[in-house]
């Protein structure tokens, strides 16, 4: 019973552990966020955060090469333009064939 109860106890403290250690990171992408966008540009990530995460991590790592190759902080509009560019890229456009015989 006891050696159950530590096994529960390690379980719990390590999930603690990685839930910790995803919050620092993201407090670190959000940090560097802010000093790679705009406010307003800001503002529409952290609203794409919550609406799209997956397409939120890949928009964020294409901001910080497009920061690093500019050398100042993006606008909202130059956001928008990667944001509809990965948009693009990931999106899959279904199509039908009727194939008549």
């Amino acid at each position: 019973m006891e050696e159950n109860l530590d096994a529960v106890r390690k379980k719990k403290l390590v999930e603690q552990q990685k839930a910790l250690e995803a919050k620092k990171a993201e407090d670190e992408i959000k940090k560097m966020l802010r000093i790679t966008l705009d406010g307003n540009a800001y503002d529409r990530m952290m609203n794409v955060k919550m609406s799209k995460p997956e397409l939120f991590m890949t928009a964020a790592q294409n901001v910080f090469g497009a920061y690093r190759t500019v050398g100042r902080p993006l606008t909202d509009k130059e956001l928008v333009v990667i944001l509809t560019t990965i948009k693009r890229r990931t999106e899959h456009e279904g199509s039908i064939t009727f194939e008549r015989k």
